[in-house]
């Protein structure tokens, strides 16, 4: 009977090793896997992200391909005999624009006149100061309308004395500050 209990118990410790070996396998494998399994599905999701953006390229190509031949139109072009008339032009809108906004036009200047493709780009750069609602409304007039004209770059800058007081001593509000403002627009008219 000693003998039967003697291999009870080497049987016994045998299965607690193997037990304890298959755990301090098992476990960390199975940890593992499971990393793996949450980078598959976070990399099954990303390709179906980037599948569903590229089927879109197509739509974003035609939607590009037809603001192409809309601005084929001339309503999106300066109407001018040569490009120095239409710098003059471009330059009158800006000036039309930040005056009727409560501005000042500081200086303009109509730049070195590019051609590109078939049309001429005209950059006009000019100094004015206004209040911040003031130029909100100048660029809202400059670019929201016909002919197309883009701000290629602006520089905003506060003025001394920045918010203005109203009359009985009492300051505005940070929307009537005075800004001093560099900015160059881009108009095009079509060569030809």
């Amino acid at each position: 009977m000693r003998l039967g209990l003697r291999c009870s118990l080497i049987y016994a410790v045998a299965l607690l090793l193997l037990g304890g070996l298959a755990a301090a396998v098992g476990v960390p494998w199975q940890m593992q896997n499971d990393r793996y399994d949450t980078e598959i599905e976070r990399r099954i999701r990303q390709l179906a992200h980037l599948r569903g953006t590229s089927l879109g390229l197509p739509a974003i190509e035609d939607a590009l391909n037809r603001a192409r031949q809309d601005m084929s139109g001339s309503l999106y072009y300066f109407q001018a005999a040569n490009p120095t008339l239409a710098g003059a032009d471009l330059q009158g809108r800006i000036q039309q624009a930040v005056t009727s906004h409560g501005g000042e036009i500081l200086s303009t200047q109509v730049l070195g006149i590019e051609e590109e493709k078939g049309l001429w780009k005209i950059p006009v750069r000019f100094r004015a100061n206004l209040t911040v609602e003031g130029l909100t409304g100048a660029l809202y007039q400059i670019e929201g309308g016909k002919p197309l004209i883009i701000v290629r770059q602006i520089t905003l800058n506060g003025m001394r004395g920045m918010i203005q007081q109203r009359p009985g001593g009492t300051k505005g509000s940070p929307s009537e500050m005075r800004l001093d403002i560099n900015a160059e627009f881009v108009g095009f008219m079509r060569k030809g």
